[in-house]
Formats: C-alpha cells, sequence, structure tokens
C-alpha cells in the first residue's frame, strides 16, 4: 500500500475514531463552514443510496493528497453505515455515494470535512453541515380478500331470441291494413308488413314459441318489410310471437294470434273457401228433380186410364 493511500485511509479512519461519540462530529467547530455547500438532496429512503458532491478541496501535497471524510448521524454501529470518504480530483471537486441504513427514517444530519496533509501536519477545512430527511423505505401493502363483485356480463343475444317489447327500435311498427294478416289461420297464407327498417336491411323473421326461423326477407329503399310465409307445420292455435331482426341491428317483436281452422259437418276441413252455397245449389236442384219426377208419373197414369 502506498504512503499517499496509506496516509488517507489513516486520516479517514482517525476521523471515524475521534468521532466514535457521533455528538462529537457536529460540535460548533464544524458549524464554521471554510468551504461552500456541497450538492445533497434534501431527501432520501433509508437503505438507497445517494450522491453528494462538492468543491474546493484541493491537494496541498501530492505525495499524501487529499481526502474528503463524509459521516452521517446514523445510530449504525457499523462503520461501513456511518464513514464514507471520496478522493477529490485535481481541480478540487468530489462526488460519493452515501445511504442511511434501513430504520433510520427521520431528520439526520451530515458532517463534511476536506482533509490535507502538509509539511507532515493535518489541515482540515469544514463544509457546512448537510440537513437531511430520511424517509422509510415503501413496502407493498398486501391486498386483502375482500368481498368481490363480478362485474356485469354484457352478454349478445341469442339470434331470433325474445328480448321483450321494450327492446324494439323506434319507429319500426306492423302495418294494419290492405291485404295484411291480422289473425292467422292455420293451413292459409300469412302476409305481414312492417315499416321502419333501415333502408334495403336484411331481416330475418323467426317464429316461437318453438323457435323457427321463417326466412330472411328484404327491406325497401323506404325500410318497408313484406313477408308472406306459410306457418310452420306443426304450428298449433293460439298465441305466438314473431321476432325480426335485421343485419344492422333493427329488433321488432309483435304477437300473431294463430287460429285453428273449421270443420263442416261432414268432418271436411275447412280450407278457406265457403261451402254453403253449393250445397243450398246442390238441395235445390235434388228437389226439382223430384217434383219432375212425381209429374212425369200423374201424366203417365193419365194417359194409360
Amino acid at each position: 500500500m502506498s504512503h499517499r493511500t496509506t496516509t488517507r485511509v489513516a486520516a479517514t479512519t482517525g476521523l471515524a475514531v475521534v468521532t466514535a461519540s457521533l455528538g462529537l462530529a457536529f460540535a460548533p467547530s464544524a458549524l464554521a463552514a471554510d468551504l461552500p455547500a456541497v450538492e445533497a438532496p434534501s431527501t432520501v429512503v433509508a437503505g438507497e443510496k445517494f450522491t453528494i458532491s462538492g468543491v474546493g478541496c484541493y491537494t496541498r501535497d501530492e505525495e499524501f493528497g487529499a481526502t474528503v471524510g463524509i459521516i452521517t448521524d446514523s445510530g449504525s454501529q457499523k462503520l461501513e453505515e456511518v464513514v464514507f470518504a471520496a478522493e477529490p480530483a485535481n481541480d478540487g471537486t468530489w462526488s460519493a455515494e452515501v445511504f442511511f441504513p434501513v430504520g433510520d427514517a427521520g431528520d439526520h444530519l451530515i458532517d463534511i470535512t476536506c482533509l490535507n496533509v502538509y509539511l507532515g501536519v493535518e489541515e482540515e477545512q469544514f463544509y457546512p453541515i448537510v440537513e437531511i430527511e430520511v424517509t422509510a423505505p415503501v413496502t407493498d401493502t398486501p391486498v386483502t380478500d375482500g368481498p368481490k363483485t363480478d362485474a356485469p356480463k354484457t352478454e349478445t343475444p341469442t339470434p331470433g331470441a325474445i328480448r321483450g317489447e321494450s327492446a324494439n327500435t323506434a319507429g319500426v311498427a306492423a302495418q294494419t291494413t290492405g291485404a295484411v294478416t291480422k289473425n292467422a289461420v292455420l293451413g292459409q297464407k300469412v302476409v305481414k308488413v312492417y315499416k321502419g327498417f333501415k333502408p334495403f336491411e336484411k331481416v330475418t323473421l323467426t317464429m316461437h314459441s318453438t323457435p323457427t326461423v321463417i326466412g330472411t326477407f328484404d327491406a325497401d329503399a323506404d325500410g318497408v318489410v313484406t313477408a308472406e310465409f306459410a306457418l310452420p307445420a306443426g304450428t298449433t292455435a293460439g298465441t305466438h310471437t314473431l321476432v325480426l331482426e335485421g343485419n344492422q341491428g333493427t329488433y321488432f317483436q309483435e304477437s300473431l294470434q294463430v287460429a285453428a281452422a273449421t270443420t263442416a259437418a261432414d268432418g271436411l276441413a275447412y280450407t278457406g273457401a265457403s261451402i254453403a252455397l253449393p250445397l243450398s245449389l246442390g238441395a235445390g236442384l235434388l228437389a226439382a228433380g223430384a217434383g219432375a219426377l212425381v209429374v212425369s208419373r200423374r201424366r203417365s197414369g193419365a194417359s194409360q186410364a
């Protein structure tokens, strides 16, 4: 080890020994600053290193050099956590990394001295005392398991599902004039007309209670949809629901009353055409034929007499 290094270590160690009772490091004589104030942060975190830098500490003897001694008022009993040192450059500038041990949170002081040996005599120059606030390190706060509230789920409606009349798109309505079917009859064609869809929107019609896709119909340029269809096989008499869904988001539903086909006395199913007139005409013809037969027989009997 060189004489210069040995002397620097000895000077720093000597400073630590002299200030073993930390109160001595901040004696009134140290308050009489000889050098400019150092640069240091005003607040640091315990356990984390920070930088202190200063100027004006020049080497007086090239053989021995100069040393900057830095002593904190930490309550630690470890020398390496209390005493720090730096070697100034030729222009008198220096910097050092310093820290306060974890647990030293609070207001603290730092004493900094420029130590020189000149002609065998140790000289000391003091920097102004540094006042610094040391904060406790931030620790992660454990997350407690509290009651969990599941975020509401946005479910995509099933195509053709009944959403309720409150979901009907504003402006969509069923037409009730002309040849529109109001109450359907089993075995007859159904005609429905709706307005309010978007122009040229493709509209899928589904019939409930048992969901059955009737077909897809195109809206015209005015948003009018005309749907002509036969009731699905197996449709029962009663109230059903028609659901119309456009591919541009339009929705509409309405009820459809389905009546059973009426039957005549002979058991023939009602097909929509009236059979009362043909039956009455047939009965009349039969009566006329019977009368003509009676008249013919009477005339035949008179001739024979």
